[in-house]
């Protein structure tokens, strides 16, 4: 099973047992902590917003405990960096190159540059530079 798809059965089966919950309570009770922190973990695949969402909980007390969640790992292969060839211009409106830089953050730079390599390599190792 896809774990996008493991999670949103989770997040169903959290919502029917908690629905359960509040059908056999008198009134506004306090909702057992084991229910919040297994929301929480929930929020820290789904996010905080979705959750509190569908199970109709107080968004901010979610938010605080989903605070305690570990950091996501970055998922994908590492950056490299790739080298490109470039060949002569043969025209004027060809000596012109298009670079696109993204991170994992999801930053982009984009512009249009002479095809001057060591202007590209400086470019890149700017970009690449500003998030250590």
């Amino acid at each position: 099973m896809k774990a996008a798809a493991a999670s949103s059965t989770n997040l169903i089966g959290l919502q029917r047992e908690l629905n359960r919950w509040r059908r056999s309570q008198p009134g506004r009770t306090a909702l057992p902590e084991a229910l919040w922190q297994s929301a929480a973990t929930l929020a820290c695949s789904e996010g905080v917003s979705a959750v509190a969402r569908t199970l109709r909980l107080d968004y901010y007390k979610l938010k605080r405990l989903a605070a305690s969640c570990p950091a996501p790992a970055l998922s994908g292969a590492p950056t490299t960096f790739v080298e490109l060839a470039l060949s002569p211009p043969r025209s004027e409106a060809s000596s012109l190159c298009r670079i696109e830089l993204e991170d994992r953050t999801g930053a982009k730079v984009r512009m249009v540059a002479p095809g001057d390599v060591g202007a590209l390599v400086a470019l890149a190792q700017a970009f690449w530079r500003r998030e250590r």
